[in-house]
């Protein structure tokens, strides 16, 4: 198996890190959170959804989605 270069790793952590700042950006940002409201806003006004709430509905997915034990 190969090593890598000396020069990747720190490109790569370089990499990591612009991605985790890009991440913490949009997280802090008010816009995102705006969206966010108006989204579970208009998830609550769904009477089809059983959630009603953007969690909710993640983990009623995420529960769909997971492989069923009998």
């Amino acid at each position: 198996m190969e090593t890598a270069p000396c020069w990747y790793i720190p490109l790569v952590r370089y990499r990591l890190l612009q991605i985790h700042q890009l991440f913490m950006d949009i997280l802090h940002s008010a816009a995102f959170w705006i969206i966010v409201a108006a989204a579970s806003e208009l998830i609550g006004l769904n009477p089809k959804l059983k959630a009603n709430s953007v969690i909710q509905l993640a983990f009623q997915i995420l529960n769909t989605m997971r492989p069923r034990r009998y």
